[in-house]
């Protein structure tokens, strides 16, 4: 949540915007009132919407004052749940409220605004006769078959937070299934989360008579861009990963668009407009089958001072900011941009937290305008320093709880690695999108752990410097078909 609040707070003029938080371990319900909800509840516990419900006049404060709500909490379809105390947001009581004066300006509470949130079941949206047949929730006995279901149950447990939302106004994000984080890094949900939040504060453009004109971000672009960016920060991707990516749901209309003061410039994973600054490997040889090959060599210095210890949990891991550098065949040999090397962290449940690196592999033919085509990319050799003792931060999932991991004090294990090197499978590479626009990515884990006995400490091993082959078709060239067409492994 931190990571998603700078993103606004950095990115935006002093001045121009309200930034209201509210993270810590110990909210109550009655601080999410005062702080989404700015207090419109009476004593009665009813939500004031804000409007002369008589319809002769309008009050000054009309709608939330917020654009954007990132509404982390944990939450049943049917109600957010505060980090602390007994009671709870039903979303009923925010979905009860109807609007008598109507105008464009004074549709409904939250007008124009974008929530979203990792919550369990944020957005699970509940057919309203599965309720009745059935009514049951925390604390709440379920109905024996064929018993009557008291009106005040029904009413309580079918208004969900997509339904609330969409009718107040806003466009709403959330999960049909679980949320899931780690403890010690930002994974998952939280990770892809994050990733929207950046990218509703794009710099969109259009070209207009010649001039490139800031138009803002579309949400439903967001949405894509975000995932995206989420597979393309992967070396690995498990069932949590498909899961997260398949459940945040969108709500609402795809193209509602912000603007932001300070628009933030494309990362470097999603630049699929930018192919003039793709390499052409200009004196790189054409061989047999229109195969072209490229040599990448990374050197990385990954000494004692690389090492951190995690903040939450017992273990170590492993950090490679600015100690690595890059020798390119298609940079040396070749013109346009060289690639920028990115580092970056995704944490697997489970397994150790090493780092990985990636490297923008994208690149354009030499005697066309068409991209060479990715075929393999293979380890040519590598060297390390000596294998240390390590004592790795394994990462943890985190899911609707309410005992926090934090309080633990058991030392998660790695049983799987016992005896054998992680990752076995170290590099690989993706492709996203299609040609001219077409991004292709290496990855790369530059170190390797195994684990001892008992699972919890063991052997790491840093490389020093790493070699790979890129082998390329150039569909340009004149006997490309055949090699495109041979599909089987050597």
């Amino acid at each position: 949540m931190t990571s998603a609040i700078d993103t606004f707070s950095n990115s935006t003029s002093s001045g121009t915007v309200e930034l209201t938080t509210l993270i810590n371990d110990d909210w109550q319900r009655d601080a999410i009132y005062e702080t989404w909800l700015q207090g419109y509840y009476t004593t009665a516990d009813e939500f004031i919407t804000g409007y002369d419900v008589s319809g002769s006049s309008v009050p000054t404060q009309t709608v939330g004052k917020y654009q954007l709500a990132s509404i982390n909490a944990h939450f049943d379809h049917w109600q957010l749940i505060p980090a602390t105390g007994t009671l709870t947001l039903p979303a009923q009581r925010i979905y009860s409220p109807t609007v008598s004066v109507f105008s464009y300006d004074y549709a409904s509470y939250f007008t124009s605004q974008i929530g979203w949130s990792v919550g369990c079941h944020s957005g699970y949206n509940v057919i309203d006769e599965a309720v009745r047949a059935n009514v049951g929730g925390r604390g709440t006995p379920t109905p024996l078959p064929g018993t009557a279901i008291p009106t005040e149950n029904y009413d309580l447990y079918r208004a969900d937070f997509p339904q609330v939302m969409m009718k107040q106004g806003s466009i709403w994000l959330g999960n049909t299934g679980y949320g899931y984080g780690t403890l010690d890094g930002v994974d998952y949900s939280e990770r892809l989360s994050l990733y929207f939040t950046e990218e509703l504060g794009r710099d969109v453009r259009v070209d207009v008579a010649g001039d490139l004109i800031y138009v803002g971000q579309e949400v439903g672009s967001a949405l894509v861009d975000a995932r995206q960016r989420y597979l393309r920060n992967a070396t690995s991707l498990g069932p949590y990963d498909a899961k997260v990516l398949q459940v945040w749901t969108l709500y609402g209309l795809p193209f509602f668009t912000i603007e932001v003061e300070d628009p933030q410039p494309v990362p470097p994973e999603l630049r699929f407009d930018a192919p003039a600054d793709t390499l052409i490997p200009t004196d790189v040889p054409i061989g047999a089958l229109g195969t072209v090959e490229r040599i990448i060599t990374f050197t990385l210095d990954l000494e004692e001072d690389a090492v951190e210890r995690g903040e939450t949990t017992i273990g170590s891991r492993l950090r490679i900011d600015g100690n690595v550098t890059v020798s390119d065949t298609f940079v040396v040999n070749g013109q346009g941009t060289a690639p920028e090397l990115r580092t970056f962290a995704s944490d697997q449940a489970g397994r150790p937290n090493l780092p990985q690196l990636a490297y923008d592999i994208s690149a354009r033919s030499a005697i066309s305008d068409t991209q060479l085509i990715v075929r393999d990319v293979v380890f040519l050799e590598g060297t390390y320093g000596a294998p240390e003792t390590f004592d790795p931060l394994i990462s943890q999932i985190v899911t609707e709880t309410f005992e926090p991991l934090i309080q633990t004090s058991l030392e998660p294990d790695f049983s799987a690695g016992v005896g054998v090197w992680f990752p076995d499978r170290f590099y690989g590479f993706t492709s996203v999108g299609e040609d001219p626009n077409r991004r292709d990515q290496l990855t790369v884990t530059p170190a390797q752990f195994r684990a001892d006995a008992g699972g919890v400490s063991g052997t790491l091993r840093k490389y020093r410097q790493m070699t790979f082959k890129v082998l390329y078709t150039d569909p340009a060239a004149p006997d490309a078909a055949s090699g495109l067409a041979d599909v089987d492994a050597p």
